[in-house]
């Protein structure tokens, strides 16, 4: 028997804020506590800066590698340009106080982050302590790392020919 959940993708409920935006994160949460019939919980994607620093941030595909090869206080220097950004530990606070809200973590690393496979994984167990948080898993990197410490997660097909699921 599955829970089902119905997320708000990218903390947007209304085209006032910007998607991951701490503000939109914040509204999307008062309007999931009052209307828990439409929605329960949120996406948010995080990213890792080059000075291994957790941001929530959803990259553009051109700007990905651009994005995340940047130190998180050239990201502060630039909030005139990317004013949504912040560290992701600024929500912890927000996610503890709002148990009944489920957080869908979407974790985007690019290939050669595997390296750093022990941050990553710190960031991932310490997060997972909070009971409403899960990590939206795309690709078999996260998925082996998820499986073998045993964390739970939400697998998500993109398509059948690449996934590990049979159907």
């Amino acid at each position: 028997n599955m829970d089902k959940h119905i997320f708000l993708h990218r903390g947007i409920v209304s085209n006032k804020y910007k998607e991951n935006s701490y503000r939109g994160i914040k509204e999307s949460i008062n309007f999931i506590k009052k209307n828990k019939t439409i929605a329960n919980g949120l996406e948010i994607d995080v990213c890792i800066t080059r000075d291994n620093k957790f941001i929530v941030y959803h990259p553009k595909p051109k700007r990905f590698r651009a994005k995340i090869d940047t130190d998180y206080t050239d990201y502060y220097k630039m909030k005139h340009k990317e004013p949504q950004i912040f560290l992701f530990k600024k929500l912890l606070p927000i996610i503890k106080k709002n148990a009944e809200v489920m957080f869908l973590i979407d974790l985007k690393l690019a290939p050669y982050q595997r390296k750093i496979k022990n941050i990553i994984m710190s960031f991932i167990i310490e997060s997972n302590k909070n009971q409403n948080i899960r990590f939206l898993v795309c690709g078999k990197i996260i998925f082996n790392w998820l499986e073998k410490e045993k964390i739970p997660y939400i697998y998500m097909l993109h398509t059948i020919k690449h996934s590990r699921v049979n159907l």
